[in-house]
């Protein structure tokens, strides 16, 4: 029991003095995402549309409902100010653009400004990418890779599908 005890401590004690490297690009993204770690979500959706129609209605998506800025709420606890109780609010920015990634895809990628961690990219971390392959003339597949975030993935399902009603609630 105390040699575990020990060995995690040293484990843990390697852990502290590592830098964390975040995805710098989409592709670095999904590299992340193949060799199967913890806290990962792949969703695939096909529908019947074409691969064109889709990736039209993912710049959509992009434009209209995740290049956007978030005033996320805090209470006032969490304030600098320790005298003043009223709740906060803090901007997180989301980023969206629909590029070609290596494999030759088409994919949609989504990331947050989220304070300033070293090692973070400019325009935020990865959070949400969707790659679109043409399956026929008539069907698409879309893989969505995302960090615990299916209250965006969802919403992007739909506008896949070609309904464009719903914007993720932010």
């Amino acid at each position: 029991m105390k040699r575990g005890v020990f060995l995690l401590a040293i484990f843990l004690a390697g852990c502290v003095g590592m830098d964390v490297k975040y995805p710098q690009t989409a592709d670095e993204f999904l590299a992340t995402y193949n060799w199967g770690g913890l806290f990962q979500n792949k969703e695939t959706v096909t529908v019947t549309r074409s691969r064109v129609a889709v990736v039209a209605d993912m710049r959509e998506f992009a434009k209209k409902c995740m290049d956007i800025t978030v005033n996320k709420r805090r209470m006032g606890r969490y304030k600098t100010d320790k005298y003043s109780r009223a709740p906060s609010s803090e901007a997180i920015p989301y980023n969206a653009k629909v590029a070609r990634i290596k494999t030759g895809a088409m994919a949609l990628s989504i990331q947050e400004v989220a304070g300033d961690p070293k090692g973070v990219p400019a325009d935020g971390m990865y959070t949400v990418v969707a790659v679109v392959r043409g399956v026929s003339n008539t069907s698409t597949e879309v893989n969505i890779y995302h960090l615990k975030k299916p209250f965006i993935a969802d919403p992007l399902k739909k506008w896949i599908n070609g309904d464009k009603q719903l914007c993720p609630a932010l």
